[in-house]
């Protein structure tokens, strides 16, 4: 059996933003993995509350093949991941761009966040060894 594909899930909801609900939107993706049909060919990580200077460490350590984010972002910031006062980080689309970049076993990258759509764009310009990179938007 070959070894599950990672699936990282991030979520980052600093102190001086309007609180999110991340456990449950997490909760309901680890429930529709454990009652899939392929649930042994996933692994689950979850980072809570994650730092801008976990990241790089975080994805090299993990190497996941799906990262999910929930978060806010701006759109003229970038993603918001929190420092390490538990305050706003932002990180723009130059820095996911060439983080992605490094990362070629990463084939998925879902995005919850408003404004989030310029920094899956540079993600997906940087994933170049994908054949046809996709972006879907989704607006709830």
């Amino acid at each position: 059996m070959p070894e599950p594909l990672t699936i990282l899930l991030l979520a980052a909801s600093p102190e001086d933003r309007v609180p999110l609900a991340l456990d449950a939107e997490f909760d309901r993706v680890e429930a529709a993995v454990r009652v899939g049909t392929l649930r042994d060919r996933f692994a689950l990580r979850v980072s809570q509350e994650t730092r801008a200077d976990q990241l790089i460490p975080l994805m090299l350590e993990v190497a996941p093949t799906v990262v999910h984010f929930s978060g806010h972002a701006t759109a003229t910031d970038g993603l918001i991941f929190e420092d390490s006062a538990g305050q706003s980080q932002p990180l723009t689309e130059a820095f996911l761009g060439r983080l992605f970049a490094e990362l070629p076993g990463v084939r998925c990258v879902v995005m919850n966040a408003c404004f989030s759509s310029a920094h899956a764009a540079a993600i997906a310009d940087a994933q170049q060894f994908m054949q046809q990179p996709r972006i879907a938007q989704v607006d709830l």
